[in-house]
């Protein structure tokens, strides 16, 4: 059977933003891209390693003859790769003047690649993550997928370019100054002002740089920062325990700046959710909104004295990958070039680091000096300051 997915033009969107044109080739996958600032639609060249993509490419182009071949129909449908698939939800819309049902079908036991089809044919690939739908979709299908959750009317539309105005180090109360990149919408008014999306993340503030600014897309000023300590910002990470006053002190510049409209939200998983939770007890009038995806929970009760006990693998690989330089090792964090096995049977407790990465971790030893429930703790625990 002839493989129609290698004459099928899709459109690439990534959290409903436009991100450009692919077509897999025979031998190649070609992208036309989008420049970032000016919404410009490029010419066609091969995909570059470059594009941080979660929808996986390569995958797709590699099995396009199995999904090209493929029977759509029953309840289930196993691909010859041994793909497992599932029906699952339908959209209806009008696509060239018709009326089109489609079907979507779940990818199971494996990270979500989801297929769309209409009939026996394959027009959209879905890829579900943290940061944002990512979807490629077939020319002119887009309201046949779950793109359309983007067309809500209390959703802020894809309207913008990103300027990018660079990195600031602002200075916090005590004079320690952190790394800041600004992006603001391209192409406001003169004098138009917008509100900001803050995030503040101890992993780099590059890592997630493409996903964090289609924000910015939609109309929002997205404040990127690195914590204390961490990549380019001075300063010393102490961890939880700077972070209700930085995060104060950040908001407090943002709505000096003439570009901001005075409101301010933001986002956060992780550690980034216990960030966003302690600006947030700062009672700091201008935020307005924060999304705390996922948390560490309480310093203390929930993270390094878990039950009262100090918390096993979990904490101590991300404290050993914060302690071997200013930026994260993830292969530390993932347990990939340590042994986690040696690393919690290692006694004594307070000298783990030393035995694992060969150095003393600033963290690890800190909190050593406070077993107990303390002034240090109480510091950084969730309630308002003003009730403290």
């Amino acid at each position: 059977m002839r493989n129609y997915l290698n004459q099928t033009v899709f459109h690439y969107y990534c959290a409903g933003v436009y991100e450009g044109k692919i077509q897999f080739k025979e031998n190649q996958i070609m992208h036309s891209k989008v420049d970032m600032r000016r919404r410009t639609q490029m010419q066609e060249n091969v995909l570059s390693s470059d594009v941080k993509a979660n929808i996986p490419f390569q995958k797709i182009h590699k099995n396009l003859a199995f999904y090209s071949n493929q029977e759509w129909s029953g309840e289930r449908v196993c691909l010859e790769n041994g793909d497992f698939y599932q029906r699952h939800v339908q959209y209806r819309g009008v696509v060239n003047g018709k009326e089109r049902i489609s079907q979507v079908w779940a990818l199971r036991n494996d990270t979500a690649l989801d297929i769309v089809t209409v009939g026996e044919e394959v027009i959209a690939f879905v890829c579900q993550n943290r940061n944002g739908m990512e979807v490629i979709v077939k020319e002119g299908y887009e309201k046949l997928t779950p793109l359309v959750v983007y067309d809500d009317p209390l959703l802020s539309k894809s309207e913008y370019g990103i300027n990018n105005l660079g990195t600031y180090l602002i200075p916090m109360r005590d004079g320690v100054k952190l790394a800041t990149d600004v992006f603001l919408p391209e192409g406001l008014e003169k004098g138009q002002k917008v509100p900001a999306i803050l995030v503040r993340t101890c992993y780099d503030r590059n890592r997630k740089k493409e996903s964090l600014i289609r924000w910015v897309n939609k109309g929002y000023a997205v404040v990127s920062q690195d914590v204390r300590g961490r990549a380019d910002s001075e300063g010393e990470l102490v961890p939880f325990y700077y972070e209700r006053d930085d995060g104060y002190d950040t908001i407090d510049w943002i709505i000096s700046q003439e570009w901001s409209d005075g409101n301010v939200g933001m986002w956060g998983a992780s550690y980034l959710g216990y960030v966003v939770v302690a600006a947030a007890t700062s009672g700091h009038p201008n935020l307005k909104a924060v999304v705390d995806e996922v948390n560490v929970g309480s310093p203390f009760i929930d993270t390094v004295r878990r039950g009262g006990t100090v918390c096993s693998w979990p904490l101590l690989s991300w404290t050993l990958a914060q302690s071997v330089g200013n930026r994260t090792d993830f292969d530390i964090f993932a347990g990939l070039t340590v042994s986690v096995e040696e690393a919690v049977d290692a006694r004594p407790i307070k000298d783990i680091p030393k035995q694992i990465i060969g150095r003393e971790s600033g963290p690890w030893t800190l909190w050593s000096h406070h077993p107990e429930y303390d002034d240090f703790w109480e510091i950084v625990l969730f309630q308002s300051a003003e009730l403290m």
